[in-house]
């Protein structure tokens, strides 16, 4: 580093000072001819990153069964008519609960299973895509 580098950095060469501020640096190398280029976010001397971004799953649910009812999920997202399908995105680990309106039974199967037997609602843990069949009675 020259001495006018040197100077403008406070008299410490950068690597030795320490970071007071959210800096992104790109890293480029060529291996075998390939590039691959990657952002790196360095976060500031004694603080911790922040959380990376929550994963995002799909849920899908087919409704079949009684005509003239829905399927629908806390948190909301999913409203389905039996009949058809309906998808909706969700962070994985979400705590989900699926009931058919004016609290009818359903058989539930897939994801979330009620193992042949009527119930109300299904609850489960979304942690990844996943599909679920309401056949509603």
């Amino acid at each position: 580093m020259s001495s006018s580098a040197l100077a403008a950095a406070g008299g410490v060469p950068a690597m030795d000072r320490p970071n007071t501020a959210t800096t992104a640096a790109t890293i480029t190398a060529t291996v075998g001819g390939v590039v691959k280029t990657t952002l790196v976010t360095i976060n500031p001397s004694g603080t911790t990153p922040p959380p990376p971004p929550p994963q995002t799953v799909t849920l899908t649910v087919t409704a079949t069964g009684r005509s003239g009812e829905r399927v629908i999920s806390t948190p909301t997202g999913i409203n389905v008519r039996v009949g058809s399908s309906g998808a909706a995105p969700f962070n994985a680990g979400t705590s989900m609960t699926l009931s058919v309106s004016n609290n009818r039974d359903a058989v539930w199967s897939g994801a979330c299973s009620s193992s042949g037997q009527k119930r109300r609602n299904c609850s489960y843990t979304l942690n990844a895509n996943s599909a679920v069949t309401a056949n509603v009675q």
